[in-house]
């Protein structure tokens, strides 16, 4: 079954799916605590349960975004076959690539990969397995993240823990094609209407993207969110997040520009759909699930 297409102006964006994790509360948000939640907060919980029951639902994905004359993925989730530390990431077998062509996309007419941070759920599909070694996925596309975030994937402490494996099987392949673009926060010319915008804390060159169409626009929060809980109460950091102070001031940011350029908001790790608006309800915000 085809997933949703949304259309943000000229754009269509669909979500390519890969995995669902599953985490008790208190697993993904330390500080999760629905007694002291308003009664705006079981609407926008439930729906990212799992089958109803108390787990939620963290899923794993890309987003497939399409115009008439531009193709570009935000994110590549974890890939098959990789060596990892964290089990439910380990030599995964998905039919990933399978679900990208049946949204009609064929990998060598791909124009752009833009990865909103290294970690290894956001770059694993960057490559390929092929003849015994890691090769681009999509060979004619350029790849692009952030200047800050590629430096760290290039020092030896990400080449340990939670993280090893991560730029030898991901990342490094693609800089030795020349297929890489290193970028600082800015508008993204190549791409008309893209705006990187810097979040660190979650990583410390994390990154979100903005795609404004026709008077409207589509809001890339990568890790910024791990959870529409957070919108609700943006000082709950996920278990997750690597600097916390950054990353609270990042949420808070991240969610002022949707709420106030009244964007779609396009999750990765977020339970249902993955997609809503951000609005404001006096000094605070709510989600509203699309």
């Amino acid at each position: 079954m085809s997933e949703k297409t949304y259309r943000v102006g000229q754009w269509q964006i669909t979500r390519i799916p890969e995995i669902d994790l599953y985490f008790d509360p208190a697993g993904l948000i330390p500080e999760w605590d629905e007694s002291v939640l308003g009664e705006e907060a079981a609407p926008i919980i439930e729906p990212t349960r799992e089958n109803g029951g108390s787990r939620l639902k963290a899923p794993v994905h890309s987003w497939l975004v399409r115009s008439e004359s531009c193709r570009f993925l935000v994110d590549t989730g974890v890939g098959n076959g990789r060596q990892r530390t964290f089990a439910p990431f380990a030599n995964l077998q998905t039919d990933y690539f399978d679900r990208l062509r049946a949204e009609g996309l064929n990998p060598n007419e791909l124009d752009f990969v833009l990865c909103t941070h290294m970690h290894t759920d956001h770059v694993g599909w960057n490559t390929r397995a092929d003849g015994g070694k890691w090769v681009p996925t999509f060979p004619n596309a350029r790849y692009v993240w952030g200047r800050v975030d590629g430096a760290v994937a290039r020092h030896p402490r990400f080449h340990q823990g939670p993280t090893a494996g991560v730029f030898e099987d991901s990342v490094e392949p693609i800089i030795e094609a020349g297929l890489f673009d290193e970028i600082e926060p800015g508008p993204f010319a190549p791409i008309d209407g893209v705006t990187f915008h810097s979040t660190p804390g979650h990583s410390p060159g994390h990154l979100a993207i903005s795609l404004q169409s026709r008077g409207e626009e589509a809001f890339f929060g990568g890790d910024v969110l791990h959870h529409q809980v957070q919108v609700l109460r943006p000082e709950w950091n996920s278990a997750f997040c690597e600097d916390a102070e950054p990353a609270r001031a990042s949420r808070l940011w991240a969610l002022g520009h949707a709420a106030d350029s009244n964007a779609l908001y396009f999750g990765v790790h977020l339970g249902g759909s993955s997609v809503g608006r951000v609005k404001r309800m006096g000094d605070r915000f709510t989600w509203i699930h699309e």
